[in-house]
């Protein structure tokens, strides 16, 4: 089992209890090696974005007790979701681009830090254009088309989650996509909304 980055102090004891460790000596420090995030470039501004992180000295799992962190310059920071001795698995936030399109991450395990990379952030990010149709009925299933524009790769109906969300109710509900295209310019979701109560739905879409 490989150390994980912070600073130990050991903890020695013997049959009759616990043997303190004298204030003059020297804790051992682990240092922490952030090596690569992917990926890197044309982050989603809203958040949303995977990204994995590679290094060495990262914690074995996250119920060992360990304190870490993924944060960003402009204050914006990564949900973690899954970590290893070598990889981070991360979920970012909104990114603030009025403050940098170019932010450095902070990678904090038990307070030993890694700066070394930077990500970039799409200003420019893709958006839903259209919905149609855009009033639907509360007991039959409809197929509704969602245009999408500024997309810089290829949409992957394995790779999109679309929900509905009740405004009035605050409820989520998971929407099927069916089929992901190209109309022009822009690329297009047609996804399966199931009958539902009356209320405004705002459509949200993920790419994981």
């Amino acid at each position: 089992m490989t150390a994980v980055a912070g600073s130990w102090s050991p903890i020695v004891t013997d049959a009759s209890g616990l043997i303190p460790i004298d204030t003059s000596a020297t804790p051992i420090s682990v240092s922490l090696t952030v090596s690569s995030v992917t990926p890197n470039v044309d982050l989603n501004h809203f958040g949303g974005t995977i990204l994995t992180i590679e290094g060495s000295a990262l914690p074995h799992a996250k119920t060992e007790g360990n304190n870490y962190t993924i944060s960003f310059s402009d204050g914006s920071v990564c949900d973690v979701v899954s970590i290893s001795s070598t990889l981070i698995r991360c979920i970012t936030g909104e990114f603030d681009v009025s403050s940098s399109s170019n932010p450095t991450m902070t990678v904090n395990v038990n307070g030993i830090t890694d700066a070394s990379l930077n990500v970039t952030v799409r200003t420019d990010p893709t958006k839903v254009t259209s919905i149609t149709p855009n009033s639907v009925s509360p007991v039959l299933k409809t197929l509704l088309t969602i245009k999408v524009s500024g997309c810089p790769n290829t949409l992957d109906k394995n790779d999109i989650e679309v929900f509905a969300v009740a405004r009035s109710r605050n409820i989520t509900t998971p929407i099927n996509v069916v089929e992901v295209g190209v109309d022009g310019s822009d690329q297009y979701l047609k996804v399966k909304f199931g009958g539902s109560e009356s209320d405004i739905y705002d459509i949200r879409v993920k790419s994981r």
